[in-house]
């Protein structure tokens, strides 16, 4: 019997089995990218990436390289990366959150080029987004969301003059319940940030969804949830689902 040098156990004749020559060094590189792509969600990814662009288009601009090395170059570095948060958060007033998820883009980028972290050790950058938090907060006062209520649902769905002939009104109200009685995030039941197509991990699908049949008309819906986005120590929730 043959072996696996890797595993020990019988060998499979796989791709994955190629171990020398181009095409073993192709699938190899192919694997280790999807390893990498992998460790985000897609949709997380699709905002590293803009943010990433940005900072590219900045440098452009700016005359200098958009690959930071670190080493003699760290403070004139560290120096562009405040002038980039300050133009975009001050000057432009883009949101304090949507900036730190681009630098967070500019560090993600840098990892997977094998850079390192090119936020590590900049203290006046760390100041500095702790300022951009406290103008962004003063700049735009409260933020707190407000609640939503079986009163404001049913002023949505009855009193807003919704018609309900039309596709994209029952498809917006639709939408709107399915939201609040399954207790989803937006990112699972809708399109987010202007993207074509929703986000095929985290959105609900036909097929996850079934109709329990006790007689002739369906009483309740399931939702199955396929998908689970673990934020620091929050719970996991399963599928969902409610009864008129």
């Amino acid at each position: 019997m043959t072996l696996d040098r890797c595993g020990g156990g019988p060998q499979r004749h796989t791709r994955a089995n190629i171990r020398v020559g181009l095409a073993g060094e192709a699938a190899l590189q192919a694997a280790e990218t999807r390893l990498l792509e992998n460790q985000i969600t897609s949709g997380t990814r699709s905002v590293y990436e803009r943010g990433f662009n940005y900072f590219r288009v900045w440098c452009a601009w700016r005359g200098v390289p958009f690959l930071l090395q670190g080493g003699s170059r760290a403070r004139a570095e560290e120096n562009e990366l405040i002038k980039f948060v300050a133009y975009f958060d001050v000057v432009c007033e883009y949101a304090y959150a949507t900036v730190r998820t681009w630098l967070h883009g500019i560090q993600h980028a840098h990892i997977l080029h094998g850079l390192g972290d090119p936020l590590a050790g900049k203290l006046r950058l760390r100041l500095c987004r702790q300022g951009l938090k406290r103008l962004d907060q003063k700049r735009r006062g409260r933020t707190n969301k407000t609640a939503a209520t079986i009163g404001l649902l049913s002023e949505l769905v009855n009193g807003s003059g919704m018609d309900y002939t039309k596709w994209d009104d029952t498809v917006l109200a639709t939408a709107a319940l399915f939201g609040f009685y399954m207790l989803r995030r937006s990112g699972e039941f809708l399109r987010k940030d202007g993207v074509h197509l929703a986000n095929k991990d985290t959105c609900v699908l036909v097929g996850d969804t079934r109709l329990l049949k006790d007689g002739v008309e369906a009483d309740e819906l399931l939702a199955r949830q396929r998908f689970f986005f673990f934020l620091f120590s929050e719970p996991p929730r399963g599928g969902t689902g409610f009864s008129n």
